[in-house]
C-alpha cells in the first residue's frame, strides 16, 4: 500500500520526464529479473480487495485522506504510458509530466 501511496504523492511534486521514468523502471525490473507484463500490473490496481487494504493503510499512519481510486487513476494516467512507451520499444518520450494537470505533456 505504501508504493501505491508514494506514487500517488511523487506525481504531486516531481515533474518527470518520461526518459527518466521510463529508465527508472525498465533497471528495476531488469534488476530484479522480472518481465514487465502490463496487463498484470493494471489488472492488479482494480482488484477491490485492495481498497479496504489502502483505507487501513491510511487510517493506521494517520496520513491524508486520499480515495483509492483517485490514487489507481492518477498511477494508471501516469505509468501506463510509461510501460507501453517499454512494449512497444519506441523512442516517442518527449514528455513531462505536469504536477499541476497532472497529465503529461510535450517539451
Amino acid at each position: 500500500m505504501k508504493d501505491y501511496y508514494d506514487l500517488f504523492k511523487l506525481s504531486e511534486v516531481i515533474p518527470l520526464k518520461q526518459i527518466v521514468l521510463l529508465k527508472a523502471i525498465r533497471s528495476t525490473f531488469e534488476r530484479r529479473k522480472t518481465k514487465i507484463k502490463i496487463k498484470i500490473l493494471f489488472q492488479i490496481l482494480n482488484d477491490p480487495s485492495l481498497e479496504k487494504d489502502f483505507s487501513r493503510y491510511i487510517d493506521r499512519r494517520k496520513l491524508d485522506s486520499v480515495n483509492f481510486s483517485e490514487v489507481t487513476t492518477r498511477i494508471m494516467t501516469q505509468y501506463l504510458p510509461i510501460f507501453e512507451l517499454i512494449e512497444n520499444k519506441t523512442s516517442k518520450y518527449k514528455k513531462i509530466w505536469n504536477i499541476h494537470s497532472f497529465k503529461w505533456e510535450t517539451i
